[in-house]
């Protein structure tokens, strides 16, 4: 069972895990027509806290652009990892990341900030869960949900205060 700390509870969930039609009405940034998390739809500027602890193994501020200037992917983001559970997180999205590579966070620790960055239609924060096998790698990406699960399967995820 994985156990997380209810960061998000009152945050407005825009999107859930899998086949939504917002997935599907954009095949060409949702791989097979699945949303690999959750979407939380927040003002940009809203502090977000790690909803598990664990080392930060990677932070992206670079913004990629497609052949038209827009911007695409997951935008600004922060992965973090906990080796001796097996679990990473990642939140995307974001306006500013205040935590860098290399430090370690506790759970509900400050990591930044809801925004706008990559593909997105607005503010919002997308929250992603994914196993992990004790290097690092996260397990079963070769399946269409590219390793992640959903954060509220009730048989894998406990979200506790």
């Amino acid at each position: 069972m994985i156990i997380l700390k209810s960061v998000f509870n009152g945050w407005n969930k825009t999107q859930l895990y899998g086949f939504t039609q917002y997935a599907k009405d954009h095949p060409g940034y949702y791989k097979n027509g699945v949303h690999k998390g959750w979407d939380f739809g927040e003002p940009t500027g809203r502090l977000i806290l790690a909803a598990h602890g664990g080392l930060v193994v990677r932070v992206n501020t670079r913004i990629k652009l497609n052949k038209k200037g827009e911007e695409v992917g997951k935008g600004f983001l922060v992965s973090i990892w906990d080796k001796k559970q097996g679990i990473a997180t990642r939140y995307c999205h974001m306006s500013e990341i205040i935590v860098k590579v290399g430090e370690y966070v506790n759970e509900r620790s400050p990591i930044g900030y809801v925004g706008n960055t990559g593909f997105s239609k607005g503010s919002h924060l997308h929250f992603e869960l994914m196993l992990t096998d004790t290097r690092g790698y996260v397990l079963h990406r070769d399946n269409i949900y590219n390793g992640t699960i959903d954060p509220g399967d009730k048989d894998l995820v406990r979200w506790v205060l």
